[in-house]
């Protein structure tokens, strides 16, 4: 990306038996004698016999026709099992950028490369076979279909793996979907329209989509949006769980402050469509640390 002066980077590393070590921002990683990953920060070398690079992204840029809301220079590397939060104001590219993760929107410039493999994903599809879920923060326009019941829209992006000579074994997805709405505890009749289930449950439904994708990357997009607040504390408990017993990387998009300095183990801030990959750990940041870090450059500018 010479000359542009766009580069990011995601890293996100996988352990061998127990979680991976932190690590701080702004890193470069390099292999170290013993086959283990090193990471150059600030001048010092890190290195854990622990962990392995599963996912990055080199160089990633979309650009937008008649548009300034792109992305344009994005840094940052989360860990298996850790929750990274993203803050930022609206349109600070947060949500494109896990959009353009999960194949939704396509890169204009850069490459991802999941678990040593090049990753291009040109649609959702390619990310879900890849071991990605997405939950968007518009539910009721594009996470579940509001005729179908709430068992019916649980497997449906893994319906191919229910299939046997070009049939779909129904039993099999109906005790699968159960099993996993049973596990997110979703209250109400799972059988009926999902739109008669509140926010909360609505919101559990897609967890529990999540949870039967068994994914290695979950994208959360204001996930607890719209829901009231024994809903919230639940599925905090969720994202917790996914992160810590199942060892996924969840990377979640929140504008609540207060929400991500309690749930994430780190956070790194988007402003105009970049973010530098400063890590600030839990109990590092204020939520006026994270509001400063986020105003846009222009207007910080104009105020000094």
């Amino acid at each position: 990306m010479s000359g542009h002066g766009a580069e990011a980077s995601i890293i996100v590393t996988q352990p061998r038996r127990i979680s991976a070590v932190s690590v701080a921002a702004r890193v470069s990683s390099e292999r170290i004698d013993d086959g283990s990953v090193g990471y150059t920060v600030r001048g010092e070398t890190k290195h854990s016999q622990t962990t392995k690079l599963l996912f990055c992204t080199t160089g990633v840029v979309l650009r937008r026709l008649g548009s300034g809301d792109g992305l344009k220079d994005v840094t940052l590397h989360a860990e298996a099992g850790e929750v990274l939060g993203l803050y930022g104001l609206v349109g600070s590219g947060r949500s494109r950028f896990l959009r353009t993760v999960y194949g939704s929107e396509r890169l204009s410039a850069g490459s991802l490369t999941l678990g040593g493999t090049p990753h291009a994903p040109a649609s959702p599809g390619d990310a879900i076979r890849s071991g990605i879920a997405f939950l968007s923060e518009e539910r009721k326009a594009d996470g579940f279909i509001p005729a179908m019941s709430a068992r019916e829209n649980v497997p449906l992006p893994v319906l191919s793996r229910f299939s046997r000579a070009g049939q779909l074994q129904r039993r099999r997805i109906a005790e699968a979907a159960r099993s996993a709405l049973s596990e997110v505890a979703v209250r109400g009749d799972i059988d009926q329209p999902i739109t008669r289930l509140s926010g909360g449950n609505q919101q559990k439904v897609l967890f529990a989509r999540a949870v039967l994708q068994h994914p290695r990357l979950l994208l959360l997009d204001e996930p607890t949006k719209g829901v009231d607040i024994g809903a919230k504390a639940e599925i905090h408990s969720l994202i917790r769980s996914m992160a810590v017993d199942r060892g996924v990387t969840v990377v979640l998009v929140s504008t609540e402050e207060e929400e991500l300095i309690g749930l994430a183990d780190t956070v790194c801030v988007f402003r105009d469509g970049s973010c530098d990959g400063t890590r600030h750990s839990r109990g590092s940041v204020t939520p006026a640390d994270q509001r400063r870090l986020a105003w846009p450059s222009s207007a910080q500018a104009s105020s000094g």
